[in-house]
């Protein structure tokens, strides 16, 4: 299964509708529908974008805020900041984070 069905099926789960998820996502509740039923595939690569770019969040230890997986990538991965007390404790919080993806190595 997908990260996006997965993370589709987690909403459905939760008791969200199919309206609810459509609305959402910005897509219509019969493309959802299809979905959700194993029957769309035409533009199904942008269907699951706009389903992770939506549902696929994280709590931010430091912060207690949802954050997209990308911003979360950013900052926990970025030099050991500079001139800020704030920002170096932000950073520090995100160097021992679960989250905390592995560095990316360049070949």
């Amino acid at each position: 299964m997908s990260t996006a069905a997965e993370l589709f099926q987690a909403q459905v789960t939760e008791g969200k509708s199919l309206q609810q998820i459509s609305d959402e996502i910005g897509y219509s509740r019969t493309t959802v529908s299809l979905y959700n039923s194993g029957q769309y595939r035409a533009g199904l690569a942008a269907l699951e974008a706009a389903i992770v770019k939506t549902y696929d969040k994280r709590l931010c230890t430091h912060t207690g805020e949802l954050i997209e997986p990308p911003a979360c990538e950013r900052k926990a991965l970025s030099p050991k900041p500079f001139g800020g007390s704030a920002r170096l404790a932000w950073w520090i919080c995100c160097q021992s984070c679960p989250h905390k993806p592995e560095p990316k190595k360049e070949p």
